[in-house]
C-alpha cells in the first residue's frame, strides 16, 4: 500500500510539474502563483487559498516547534527553557529571515532539501530498523542484516540528497 502510495504521488507531482512548465514555460517563477496576472480574479482566489492555508497551519507548526525548543532547552540551557523566552527568540529569527528571503521558491528549496529528504528517506529507515531489532529482541532473534542493510543505504541515498540540494539552494542564493 505505501508503495502504491508513493508512486501515485510521485505521478501527481510529475504531472503538476510537467504541466506548470508547459504553461509557463522555462522563464516561470519559483512561486507558481506569481506567474499568473495580477488582475486575473481566479488567481486573487488562489492568493486568498494560498494566504489562509499559510494562515490556518502557521501556528500549529510554530506551537510544535516552540515546545520542541523548549523540551530541548529545558535539558541543555535551562534559563532558556521559559515558553516566552523560546516564543520570542524564535519570532525574532522567524521575522528576521523572513525580511531577508524574498523568494518563497528559496525557503521552499531548503525546506526540501533539508526536511523533505529527511522525511522520506532518513527517518523512516530509522524508524524500521528500531521496529526490527525491538521485533528481534522481543523475539530472541536476530534482525534481517539484509533489510537492516537496505535501509541504511536509504538512509546514505538520503542524505546525500539532502546535502546535495540544500548546498545548491545556499550556493544559488551566495550567487546572487
Amino acid at each position: 500500500m505505501s508503495g502504491i502510495s508513493f508512486f501515485s504521488a510521485g505521478l501527481v507531482y510529475i504531472l503538476t510539474m510537467s504541466l506548470g512548465f508547459a504553461l509557463f514555460g522555462a522563464g516561470s517563477k519559483s512561486f507558481l502563483l506569481n506567474n499568473l496576472a495580477a488582475v486575473d480574479p481566479l488567481a486573487l482566489v488562489a492568493r486568498l487559498c494560498f494566504g489562509a492555508s499559510v494562515l490556518a497551519s502557521y501556528p500549529l507548526i510554530f506551537l510544535a516547534m516552540r515546545n520542541w525548543f523548549v523540551t530541548v532547552a529545558s535539558q541543555h540551557a535551562p534559563s532558556l527553557a521559559s515558553i516566552w523566552k523560546v516564543t520570542l527568540l524564535l519570532l525574532t529569527l522567524i521575522c528576521t529571515l523572513a525580511t531577508k528571503f524574498t523568494d518563497i521558491g528559496v525557503v521552499g528549496s531548503l525546506a526540501g532539501g533539508i526536511f523533505g529528504t529527511s522525511m522520506m528517506f532518513i527517518f523512516p529507515p530509522i524508524m524500521y530498523i528500531s521496529a526490527l531489532h525491538m521485533k528481534a529482541k522481543d523475539e530472541k532473534a536476530t534482525p534481517n542484516k539484509g533489510v537492516i542493510l537496505m535501509n541504511a543505504i536509504l538512509m546514505v541515498f538520503g542524505t546525500v540528497l539532502g546535502v546535495f540540494g540544500t548546498s545548491n539552494t545556499i550556493l544559488s542564493i551566495l550567487k546572487k
